[in-house]
């Protein structure tokens, strides 16, 4: 079977908070938490079990915040998951 390649896009705007990441004390909205676990872990970890997902990529402000992070770890050892500094948008 053939594998997709997926990206998330976890960047945030700079120079503004987000309400939602503010009010859960995190820097960035990925990380507010949902049933205690960092929202970009619940995505991760949906597309680690889809057997129809390979690599996975992560465009985020600062890479650094995934470490740490169980399964962005785990997908990293393994080779399936990279993380890209995110660029300013259009907006």
């Amino acid at each position: 079977m053939s594998t997709a390649s997926a990206i998330v896009l976890a960047g945030r705007r700079d120079g503004s908070i987000d309400p939602l990441a503010a009010a859960h004390g995190v820097a960035d909205k990925c990380l507010v938490p949902v049933l205690g676990t960092p929202c970009i872990e619940h995505v991760l970890g949906a597309l680690a079990a889809a057997p129809a997902i390979g690599p996975i990529v992560v465009s985020i402000n600062d890479p650094a915040i995934l470490t740490g992070l169980p399964t962005a770890d785990r997908l990293m050892v393994e080779g399936r998951l990279t993380a890209i500094r995110a660029e300013a948008n259009l907006a």
